[in-house]
């Protein structure tokens, strides 16, 4: 019953005449995410086999849910303080089985924290399950860049997961968090966001997200840096827009593995300036949404 589900059975062929054979897992006719089985065939034989996120389900697991797809809805609309648009989800609600590590079992993780790198967990294998209500709910003032899914407990209303499925580009670039001294907080660290920087006929958001491919110069919505070692203008790339890191000091323009990129304005000055005027610009505007100046864009000279 958990295999060969309608609708749940993917094939390839390959030029070469292997086929490849992916399994998703259902329980009682409902889809249990992030559970398969990957088969190759060559030859007519089977040569591998493998499963992902499997864990033992008990025969008793209650599938009826205690909420409605409505219900769940209005979960993320409060959850997010945005109005939804009625009859405007972007999939149809249906009733999964999310797979989940044990609460008190680490799962295996290698995260990067601005420069920082932490070692693996130890992985120790085990899963639960819980029913769960799949919504695409679309909010008021929800714009094309933003297409939301999410994973509400069909019983007891917890959300499990809410993201946004459009992958965006991100404007980033290396920035001196304190100082330039070398000292804690003065190296220079690489990939910080460039929040809110105009690219193209796109604002970036906080977290220097966008979703037009275009060019940026060290602008945007609060900043705008001028260079006196020149102009800075980078064009986006499959990956966004990186304005790298610099070595030495005045006018030393940023570097990406080892190229320089972004004119003679791209400096670390530039970056960091950038970066920090328009974080505290946009602290005050918040505090104080009715200061005139704070609506602005403020000049920044370096």
């Amino acid at each position: 019953e958990e295999l060969f589900a309608p609708g749940m059975v993917r094939t390839s062929t390959h030029a070469d005449g292997d086929i490849q054979l992916s399994l998703k897992r259902t329980f009682q006719g409902i889809e249990v995410v992030g559970s398969r089985v990957a088969v190759t065939i060559v030859a007519g034989n089977i040569v591998t086999v493998a499963v992902e996120q499997w864990g033992d389900i008990a025969m008793d697991f209650d599938v009826a849910p205690t909420i409605t797809a409505e219900d769940a809805l209005n979960v993320l609309s409060t959850h997010t303080g945005h109005a939804l648009m009625a009859g405007e989800e972007t999939c149809d609600s249906e009733v999964q089985i999310l797979t989940l590590a044990n609460d008190d079992t680490p799962m295996e993780s290698s995260t990067s924290l601005r420069g920082t790198n932490f070692e693996p967990l130890e992985v120790i294998h085990g899963y639960k399950h819980k029913l769960t209500w799949r919504v695409c709910p679309k909010f008021d003032g929800q714009g094309d860049a933003q297409s939301f899914e999410g994973y509400v407990d069909a019983r007891n209303k917890k959300i499990f997961e809410f993201k946004n499925t459009i992958d965006l580009f991100e404007a980033e670039g290396g920035v001196f968090p304190l100082s330039n001294d070398g000292k804690a907080g003065g190296v220079e660290q690489a990939e910080w966001p460039m929040s809110y920087m105009w690219v193209g006929s796109a604002d970036a958001d906080v977290g220097g997200n966008f979703d037009v491919t275009g060019t940026a110069s060290l602008r945007g919505k609060h900043v705008n840096l001028v260079d006196r070692c020149g102009d800075a203008s980078l064009s986006s790339s499959a990956d966004g827009i990186n304005w790298g890191t610099s070595g030495g000091t005045d006018c030393a323009i940023g570097r990406v593995n080892g190229q320089q990129v972004g004119g003679r304005g791209n400096t670390h000055a530039s970056r960091t300036t950038y970066y920090h005027t328009t974080h505290i610009a946009d602290i005050a505007s918040k505090h104080l949404p009715n200061e005139g100046w704070l609506k602005r864009q403020l000049r920044a000279n370096v």
